[in-house]
């Protein structure tokens, strides 16, 4: 049982700190709670103060869309993550996307915390809604900065690089979703700054080194299919091309699924190149495009690469039903174990009741959070003490780089801690496949696979 003094030192410490947070105390006296949901009789206004553990007002801006709080909210020695996700649209519609990826953390999360946490303490997540605004999830990360949280997960290349803006001179760390760019790997960050997104401009740059390889390709046509998918992996191809160029000459064309396709290839056919180079997201574009080309003479008279699909049996059908193309290559990012994938996806149904809205980018979210667990866990040492800062964690990551194979689920989660803990590294695979991050731009250095079809068969 609690004692007198014990309940008035945390009565203190909790006035103190509400005043010192420019909050107003309830003059009804105090409640006490473990997260913002207690508060919530008394008012929408009201929220759970922490470490005190008492419901105290809170007009700041930012409670509407930073109340959520999950995993273990009791603990003051719990390391303090955030979400920055859009959970909605600027007019406060709910986007499916957004909540999965709420979904998907807080699963990994109560994974991790029913594993035993760090070991004396587990760890709380606080989901704040950006509603797609890069600006607003800016905002929200230095508000979360001001609670404690050391580790920011984000959405899209653009917030994240305004979310890195104010995470960086704060200390924390920023894990990107999908932040896979150029921009975003060139942050100088000191390491702060990571991504579980597959870096499509690495395979772009395969790519052009396949053209570079291969004698006699002076023009080279480049095909975008558009989407930020696509132009980040013509992009990667643009600078592997310009490398590797000796005098070649590339001519871009973008284009759509659709009626529209065969404007963009007579354009492309009047420029009589060497190669094509396809840009696409699917099997299907690629199928659509290599059935097109028969009415296109110089088109089908060139060397044909693909960026970002598999030699799927679609795709051959389609190549085999075009006798005149020279041969057919291309490079994608190699997907994880389908046995992964479904054990992710069983585990995500049995918790929330559906299938997650998007399976790739709720795996990344997945080993993201496991990451960024085992990186407290790496740092936090033998005795697995907080508190963690930012730079603590990204020196954690630096553990996850090579060594024992480790998986990144609720099976190997503690087997995994006690080899960090007795100073082993390990090397992840998660559901959303192997991950070699990169030390020096914090990218996932992806698993790039190349593919080859010479007159319908595979080399």
């Amino acid at each position: 049982m609690r004692t007198l003094v014990f309940q008035r030192r945390r009565v203190l410490a909790a006035l103190l700190a509400s005043l010192q947070a420019g909050c107003s105390v309830m003059s009804g006296g105090f409640q006490e709670c473990e997260e913002d949901r207690d508060c919530k009789s008394l008012g929408d206004n009201m929220v759970c103060f922490q470490p005190e553990m008492f419901c105290v007002t809170d007009p700041d801006p930012f409670q509407p869309d930073c109340r959520l709080l999950l995993g273990d909210a009791k603990d003051p020695r719990a390391p303090r993550l955030g979400a920055l996700l859009p959970l909605s649209d600027a007019e406060g519609h709910p986007l499916a996307s957004g909540e999965t990826l709420r979904q998907t953390l807080q699963l990994a999360l109560e994974e991790v915390n029913g594993q035993g946490g760090l070991g004396p303490a587990g760890f709380n997540l606080r989901v704040c809604d950006t509603h797609g605004d890069a600006a607003r999830a800016a905002a929200e990360a230095g508000y979360l900065a001001s609670r404690g949280v050391v580790a920011l997960f984000t959405v899209g290349v653009e917030e994240t690089l305004a979310v890195a803006e104010k995470a960086i001179p704060a200390s924390m760390m920023v894990f990107g979703l999908d932040a896979s760019s150029s921009e975003v790997a060139a942050l100088p960050d000191s390491g702060l700054v990571w991504s579980t997104a597959p870096s499509e401009a690495r395979v772009g740059e395969r790519v052009a080194r396949l053209v570079a390889d291969e004698a006699g390709l002076q023009k080279v046509a480049l095909l975008g299919a558009g989407g930020p998918e696509a132009e980040r992996l013509a992009e990667g191809f643009r600078a592997g091309f310009t490398a590797n160029a000796s005098g070649r000459e590339l001519k871009s064309f973008g284009f759509s699924r659709g009626p529209g396709l065969d404007e963009v290839l007579d354009q492309a056919d009047a420029f009589a190149p060497d190669a094509v180079v396809v840009v696409v997201a699917s099997a299907d574009e690629a199928v659509q495009v290599v059935r097109s080309l028969g009415t296109h003479e110089a088109l089908a008279r060139s060397r044909l690469f693909f960026l970002g699909v598999g030699r799927e049996a679609r795709l051959l059908e389609a190549v085999r039903g075009e006798p005149r193309l020279k041969g057919v290559s291309g490079a994608f990012v190699r997907p994880p174990a389908p046995e992964a994938v479904e054990g992710f996806r069983w585990r995500y149904r049995l918790r929330f009741q559906g299938e997650p809205d998007a399976a790739a980018a709720s795996a990344r979210a997945h080993d993201a959070l496991y990451c960024t667990a085992l990186a407290a866990v790496a740092s936090a040492g033998p005795s697995g003490e907080p508190p963690l800062t930012g730079p603590q964690l990204a020196q954690g990551m630096s553990r996850l780089l090579s060594g024992v194979p480790a998986t990144l689920g609720p099976l190997d989660f503690s087997t995994t801690r006690g080899d960090l803990q007795r100073g082993l590294s390990v090397k992840v695979e998660g559901v959303s496949g192997g991950l070699a991050f990169d030390p020096l731009t914090g990218e996932e250095d992806v698993h790039v696979e190349e593919w080859h079809i010479v007159d319908g068969l595979k080399e």
